[in-house]
């Protein structure tokens, strides 16, 4: 797997379009992000996880 930087890169080498180039960058810098995000959020050893999970669930079936 590579970093988004070096996947941009290895585009740019092989004349990939300047939106294909954009878009790994940007998907290369935000998903680290959301996945800290997350981690954050839904720490794997809370208690309260099981609660948030089923009303995220249940907001999303509204």
């Amino acid at each position: 797997m590579l970093s988004g930087s070096a996947a941009a890169g290895f585009l740019v080498l092989a004349g990939a379009p300047w939106w294909a180039v954009t878009v790994v960058s940007v998907v290369g810098i935000l998903m680290p992000g959301i996945i800290l995000l997350a981690q954050v959020v839904l720490p794997h050893d809370s208690e309260h996880k099981r609660d948030v999970v089923m009303a995220a669930m249940r907001r999303r079936d509204e």
